[in-house]
């Protein structure tokens, strides 16, 4: 399992590589560049802009600077100055030194922030909306595909398996607005919008939810269905081990 683990790993680096090369030399092919308007800038005003983002450097540079500044850490001792050059997404105390690691580098589109900012900003809506997403996706998708399983070709079965195939067919963008019309506007339960609350939380975690949760109905079971007529099964109920028992290790 271990040495699988470290060639899985090995491969997503390898897959992470290649990717940001290709997006990487995609950006710089398509015609103009993070200062382009409709309103041309003046030669040395462009000129200075791609100076402080060191725009004019060779297009390898820019790819070994920015990679660099994301996967390879450093200790710095020195106060910091401010600069986007420095600012680290992971800052660590170490003694008299700050293990400092990820710089993403600035953003062009709001240059009063780096892309460091946007992440502090959002990435903590961001986990809770994914971690609340998965519970929904897990308590439902697991039972429903349990019982899917044990009552095949029943209509307890058609019907978990035409909620299985909704979630997947109806994209999130589709239907989050729906929730917000039939729970938000036609019967005020909750929230259309915001977050923190729980009036404003359900409504966001369940559409992003509800399609992973088909997926898991329907690999739950597939699974289920594949193991349930097994021989050492039926040795497990000619033994007297109780129903629920064989569906709960079945499932887990």
């Amino acid at each position: 399992m271990s040495r699988y683990i470290v060639r899985r790993l090995l491969w997503l680096f390898v897959v992470i590589f290649f990717v940001s090369i290709i997006t990487f030399g995609i950006m710089h092919a398509v015609p103009g560049g993070p200062f382009s308007r409709e309103k041309k800038l003046p030669p040395a005003v462009l000129k200075q802009q791609n100076e402080k983002y060191r725009l004019d450097d060779p297009l390898w540079k820019q790819y070994v600077d920015y990679m660099g500044g994301i996967f390879i850490p450093r200790l710095n001792r020195g106060e910091p100055t401010g600069s986007y050059l420095e600012d680290y997404l992971v800052n660590i105390p170490i003694g008299d030194y700050t293990l400092e690691w990820m710089n993403f580098g600035p953003s062009y589109k709001s240059q009063s922030r780096t892309v460091n900012d946007i992440f502090r900003e959002n990435l903590p809506v961001t986990a809770q909306l994914g971690f609340y997403a998965f519970l929904i996706a897990s308590f439902v998708g697991i039972p429903m595909g349990v019982v899917a399983a044990l009552k095949q070709n029943t209509m307890a079965d058609y019907l978990a398996m035409a909620v299985a195939i909704f979630g997947v067919s109806v994209p999130v963008i589709v239907l989050g607005p729906i929730l917000v019309w039939l729970f938000a506007i036609q019967t005020p339960v909750f929230l259309p919008s915001g977050w923190g609350t729980l009036r404003e939380n359900v409504l966001p975690a369940v559409a992003l939810g509800l399609g992973s949760s088909a997926i898991i109905a329907r690999l739950t079971r597939a699974s289920l269905l594949q193991v349930i007529r097994e021989d050492y099964i039926r040795t497990a109920r000619a033994k007297g081990l109780a129903e629920r028992v064989v569906v709960v290790r079945q499932s887990g």
